[in-house]
């Protein structure tokens, strides 16, 4: 071992020093350790001694007067002799509880000795070693179903060799796959639907825990970078059996309308280490999801105005489409010409619409300034724009914008 406890006692108080030392191939190596307490029954803990070593101690104690006694067995020393044990090896695996479905496994081992560590083997194979953890590892094949038993051995420099086991069971691995999805043949953005969808396990193996993702897709090839729905959770799936299941889910109201196809992906969050992980996708039906579509349908105000003041315009939008429209702005303007939408506008302000469902209005009276910075006295047409960012996916985007009443601004 690498530490020796000293004791002895006194006839009255004193502190304790151990003086101590070896032979380290001709030349001597000398240690203390001073312990400045006074006491009669003395305790002194050496550590960080060299392992497989002979030495030599003598202890002192000297009381309050300052008066020195000393032990050294005459003049020969003390002596005692530390052990010669080999390493210490605690190992683990990268995988909890040392179980998986994979085929291979990191072993990880921490390796002490206080001689010195010569080498590490892991699996048979020289370990390498990560000095920032301190952690001797190696990468090992796990060629059995069931329990894989991995040796590691370890040498110290002074010769002594230690070997241990670690247990590392492998799973026979599923193979997740969809055999069905179905939906209705159509919806509407904002909507919500219901989609059928059925996965198998081919097996060999059982499944532990794992997600099936919805999809809507514009081509048969579904992927988790289509448009997600929602998903559902499937605790296990045993070998050679099927989940089936109908979830609701909402098309989202920000999609484009068209033509999709309703897809499902076993695992897609790649929880579970499969057989085969290229088969886990399937597109069903086409779904034509119609869309909102933004319209005003009004826009009047004074006849009249003034640069530097401000004016009411009352404006109406609609949403004619079949589909919810998220939110979105109405533009406000003043306008040179009769085409609303070119270089020759004059914003003026904006409302939000915080969504509008199908068949859906939002009139109100908006107030906004004529800056001087923009507008000079003329003759304009009052106009606005719903959604002039474009925010809105819409069946129709030409058909936005309407002109108002004319308005003559004086400065």
């Amino acid at each position: 071992d690498t530490t020796a406890i000293i004791t002895w006692t006194t006839d009255e108080l004193a502190d304790s020093k151990v003086i101590y030392s070896y032979d380290d191939g001709g030349s001597t190596v000398t240690g203390e350790k001073h312990i400045q307490q006074l006491t009669t029954a003395h305790t002194v803990e050496l550590a960080g001694l060299r392992e497989a070593t002979s030495y030599t101690y003598e202890v002192h104690s000297t009381d309050e007067a300052g008066n020195l006694t000393t032990d050294n067995k005459g003049g020969a020393g003390h002596g005692f002799e530390t052990i010669n044990r080999p390493p210490s090896i605690v190992c683990f695996s990268n995988w909890l509880r040392n179980e998986t479905y994979a085929t291979s496994a990191v072993i990880s081992c921490m390796v002490t000795d206080p001689s010195g560590i010569a080498s590490v083997r892991i699996g048979g194979f020289t370990a390498r070693y990560n000095a920032t953890e301190g952690l001797y590892w190696r990468k090992v094949w796990l060629e059995n179903i069931g329990v894989n038993v991995i040796p590691v051995t370890a040498a110290d420099t002074l010769g002594n060799e230690k070997q241990v086991t670690i247990e590392v069971t492998r799973w026979a691995q599923p193979d997740l796959f969809v055999t069905g999805v179905s939906g209705p043949l159509t919806g509407i953005t904002g909507g919500s639907i219901a989609i059928k969808n059925t996965v198998r396990n081919a097996g060999p193996g059982d499944s532990k825990g794992f997600s099936i993702g919805l999809y809507l897709s514009k081509n048969t090839t579904i992927t988790t970078e289509d448009r997600f729905l929602g998903g559902r959770y499937k605790n296990e799936l045993l070998a050679e059996t099927s989940s089936e299941d109908e979830r609701e889910v909402r098309i989202p109201a920000d999609l484009t309308p068209g033509i999709y196809y309703i897809g499902a992906i076993a695992d897609y969050l790649e929880e579970q280490i499969e057989s085969d992980e290229y088969n886990n996708s399937l597109a069903g039906n086409q779904i034509d999801v119609d869309g909102p579509d933004l319209t005003m349908t009004a826009v009047s105000g004074p006849l009249t105005g003034q640069v530097g003041g401000s004016i009411t315009v009352s404006n109406t939008v609609k949403n004619i489409g079949l589909g919810t429209a998220d939110r979105f702005n109405v533009h406000i303007y003043l306008s040179t010409n009769t085409t609303l939408g070119d270089a020759d506008d004059r914003e003026l302000g904006k409302r939000m619409v915080y969504g509008l469902l199908s068949n859906g209005s939002s009139p109100q009276n908006t107030e906004v300034p004529i800056p001087r910075y923009t507008v000079t006295a003329g003759l304009y047409y009052l106009g606005a724009i719903a959604d002039y960012d474009d925010v809105v996916k819409e069946e129709d985007e030409t058909n936005n914008a309407l002109l108002g009443n004319p308005i003559t601004i004086t400065e």
